[in-house]
């Protein structure tokens, strides 16, 4: 068998070359080597498609975009290259060597497509590049067709990413005037900076003041709140009960391992890195074989791992024979920290070190290094151990109090992430339940200062964007069906916030983020939008993941998607800026139309287009937006529909068959319904 290797870029080609050329008598087969240099395709622009969309005019939107590729300019020559070499005839098989990602699959697998490449193909999948790593790879090649999941997921992503920043850039600048570049996942965070930004605006500072009892050195506060000192003072008590102990010692594991965006908010935290520049000495670890796959959003461990070997290579940089260690057997079989199955999902491990000795390295290199070896480290490390005090109490005019204590007993695995780690302390008294003495009690106010909220750091906002429950409260509600919702990717989070501040949205001032009047003038305009929302965002974030791991086909999300933009292009064209209310984050709403039962307003709810007089009048006219025949009603079919004209609809029976059908709405049925069909 004779196969071609194609590599993403040259220094991963070098890599499994020089690998190959060592070890090839045990490889058992040849194989010629070819890189690309990154992307060498691009999706042409709309004024390539159509000369017509070289302009911004109304009339032009939504966009009729296909998609079309082209070879990047510049990097004509490396395709033809490529693309002779597989037309030669002298190859059996290719092996894609695209980065262990979803990016990685398109961008390899794309200009084969392109090509119309009919070799089959095997994948070349490593978590790290060292030598034993590229070896196993190299000769446990898997068949491509495994990666379909990530090739149509970053296909259907990049699609949507087009469609969306082609459209509604074009959209919105019409609509405000100066030039607004956005996107699917920038759009939402320019609503989270410019949010925080008006909660800061704001905020106006004050104190409110409780009740204090200490007992022991232990600080019980009351629940009452009072707005001065002086009115807390005239009702302080003068005796005071215990009701409820609890003392109790537990002990704590070491956290997860890190992921990208765990380190990144941690190098964030610490060093005030940038998560672009945390990502880009993870990606120089990874290239010079020091670190696992860094675009990772996975957190456990193989069960295969020679976490013993790691540790071993790799123990005294941290002095780690200082401190008792848990058995390695012990650790494995802890689900906390090594998951198979998490790993077969996800597509990459935990980001780790290797094992290998770095030598050389930058001193932003070192911190970062230092960090994820830690981290690795401490799930070895014995547990910390904590004593937790909590206690309530009350006083003689019944009002409760509560309180809190906890004192680190033995850090543990602490002090292998920090050697300078000090614990909390509280008092070594013991509470008792029952009235307390007069001379183990003293009374006093206590005053809480009302906190301005924080501008977000890196570290902080791709947090937020990793689990964005506490962002929305449509998804805190719905917390246990949403925990898994994400904002972007771990791969390009930290490329789309830089973009925003390039393009003017928002800037870092001392590692913080202060939003642009550009920004917040769009949210005071266009807030409203369905593409600023978190919950949409998130959403088409958990559906691309369903993509990814085939639990959800590409046509029905990209449908989904594309109904949303083409609702949002309407919106916006028809949206009078000048005559939306003032106010943030949106404008007033206006109605779509009159009800064709009652001659009441209809307006846009979030599942329907509803009229208004629903709640005083009881009128029962409703659209909904999504059919049981899986299409569904946008704005603008809802205005044709209440005005009486019909629309057409791709619907789908329950045997999945599909076909266009025009549809209008029934007033004596209050119902969607079939034009000519009769029962």
């Amino acid at each position: 068998m004779r196969y071609l290797l194609i590599a993403e870029k040259p220094s991963l080609m070098r890599t499994i070359q020089d690998v190959y050329k060592k070890h090839k008598s045990e490889i058992g087969y040849d194989c010629d080597f070819l890189a690309q240099a990154g992307h060498i395709m691009r999706l042409k622009q709309p004024k390539e498609l159509n000369s017509k969309y070289g302009k911004w005019t109304r009339e032009n939107y939504p966009m009729d975009l296909t998609y079309c590729y082209r070879v990047i300019e510049g990097k004509e020559e490396l395709y033809k290259k490529i693309k002779t070499a597989i037309e030669l005839g002298k190859y059996d098989r290719i092996i894609h060597a695209g980065d262990p990602d979803q990016e990685g699959e398109l961008l390899v697998r794309l200009p084969l497509m392109h090509m119309k490449n009919t070799l089959p193909i095997d994948r070349f999948w490593s978590n790290d590049l060292t030598e034993g790593a590229v070896l196993y790879a190299l000769t446990h090649l898997k068949d491509d067709k495994e990666f379909d999941g990530y090739y149509q997921a970053a296909l259907l992503r990049q699609h949507m990413d087009y469609q969306y920043g082609m459209n509604l850039t074009g959209v919105m600048t019409l609509a405000m005037g100066p030039v607004i570049k956005i996107g699917r996942v920038k759009a939402p965070i320019i609503h989270i900076i410019a949010a925080r930004e008006k909660e800061i605006e704001d905020f106006e500072p004050h104190s409110d003041y409780v009740h204090e009892a200490n007992v022991k050195g232990f600080r019980f506060l009351g629940e009452t709140k009072y707005t001065t000192d002086a009115e807390a003072k005239k009702t302080l008590p003068s005796r005071f009960a215990i009701t409820s102990v609890t003392d109790k010692e537990t002990k704590r594991k070491a956290g997860k391992l890190y992921k990208l965006s765990t380190l990144q908010a941690a190098a964030s935290s610490l060093y005030g890195f940038s998560g672009s520049k945390t990502l880009s000495i993870c990606q120089s670890l990874y290239e010079k074989k020091y670190t696992s796959y860094p675009r990772t959003d996975c957190e456990y461990l193989a069960s295969h791992t020679d976490a013993e070997g790691i540790l071993r290579n790799l123990g005294d940089r941290i002095n780690l024979s200082k401190y008792p260690l848990r058995k390695i057997g012990d650790v494995k079989k802890d689900g906390s920290y090594f998951n198979d199955k998490a790993i077969g999902s996800e597509g990459h491990t935990a980001l780790i070190p290797t094992g290998e000795i770095p030598r050389g390295l930058s001193g932003d290199e070192e911190k970062i290094f230092d960090l994820i070896l830690r981290k690795f480290a401490s799930i070895f490390g014995m547990p910390k151990t904590v004593r937790t005090v909590k206690a309530d109490g009350v006083s003689e005019s019944r009002e409760k109090y509560s309180m809190t204590a906890e004192e680190v007993l033995d850090p543990g695995f602490e002090l292998i992430l920090n050697p300078d780690y000090k614990g909390s302390v509280c008092p070594k008294e013991h509470l008792t339940k029952g009235i307390c003495d007069s001379k183990d009690v003293t009374f006093a106010t206590h005053e809480i200062k009302a906190k301005c909220p924080n501008r977000y750091t890196d570290g902080t906002l791709i947090s937020a964007l990793d689990h964005p429950v506490n962002l929305s409260k449509k998804l805190d509600e719905n917390a246990d069906e949403t925990s898994d919702y994400k904002i972007g990717t771990p791969a390009t989070r930290s490329n789309i916030i830089d973009d925003c501040i390039k393009t003017g949205y928002f800037r870092r001032d001392r590692g913080k983020f202060v939003c642009e009047p550009l920004a917040m003038t769009l949210m005071k305009q266009l807030g409203w939008v369905k593409i600023f929302d978190i919950q949409t965002t998130a959403k088409w974030e958990h559906d691309l993941s369903r993509v990814r791991n085939n639990e959800e086909t590409p046509k029905s999300v990209e449908k989904t998607m594309m109904d949303t933009l083409d609702e949002t292009i309407d919106e916006v064209l028809h949206a009078d800026i000048k005559k939306i209310a003032s106010g943030y984050p949106g404008g007033k709403r206006t109605p779509i139309g009159k009800c064709p039962l009652c001659g009441g307003d209809v307006y846009e709810y979030t599942k329907s287009f509803g009229c208004s007089n629903w709640k005083s009048k009881g009128c029962p006219f409703t659209l909904w937006k999504r059919s049981f025949m899986d299409y569904s009603i946008t704005k603008t079919d809802a205005k044709k529909l209440i005005e009486g004209k019909t629309i057409k609809k791709v619907v789908t029976s329950k045997k999945g068959n599909h076909w266009e059908q025009e549809l209008f709405y029934n007033k004596d049925t209050n119902k969607v319904e079939f034009y000519g069909y009769k029962k």
